[in-house]
């Protein structure tokens, strides 16, 4: 666990992330954000630490903290995809559609299979009326995915967002 992580060497950045995760999901942001800043503070170069950091400062709407945290991730690790995808994400959450498409178009080239990349890519695609391109990384997104169908249809596949429509439908239920 990350407490006896922490007990064995209160040094180590990541049980810190771990409950900042934890504390995340049980809607503690305050605990959340505290947790990251400190694995930060024990490893500034950790990329797991400013990820998840940057994600719990947009999912609070503090927009330009979560880009100087993802910028640093950057620097410290360039190819990664979920760092390119995160700047995607707070860029079409920031309302820059430019920004967002040269970091999607990036990302794709980074990592043209990562579920983040190309739920995003298609985000900024559809947003940006690049529909084609949307439905084009559509085609790559699993249909389980929460936002596929909206987002087919956002694209003017209505006929494939029907389609994804009924196999949801026909589905059991998990048992």
């Amino acid at each position: 666990s990350s407490q006896r992580a922490l007990l064995l060497d209160s040094t180590l950045a990541q049980p810190h992330v771990a409950l900042g995760l934890s504390r995340w999901l049980a809607y503690d942001w305050k605990g959340a954000a505290s947790e990251m800043q400190t694995a930060i503070q024990r490893d500034p170069r950790d990329v797991e630490a400013r990820l998840q950091y940057a994600r719990v400062l947009y999912g609070s709407h503090r927009f330009d903290e979560a880009l100087k945290q993802l910028r640093t991730a950057h620097e410290i690790d360039p190819a990664s995809a979920p760092i390119l995808s995160h700047l995607v994400s707070v860029y079409y959450l920031m309302g820059r559609m430019d920004s967002a498409v040269v970091e999607a178009g990036r990302a794709l080239e980074t990592d043209s299979t990562n579920i983040t990349t190309l739920i995003w890519a298609a985000a900024v695609y559809t947003r940006s009326n690049r529909f084609a391109e949307a439905r084009s990384i559509l085609a790559h997104v699993p249909d389980r995915t929460f936002s596929k169908g909206f987002q087919l249809a956002k694209a003017g596949d209505l006929e494939g967002a029907r389609q994804l429509l009924h196999a949801m439908e026909a589905r059991r239920p998990a048992e």
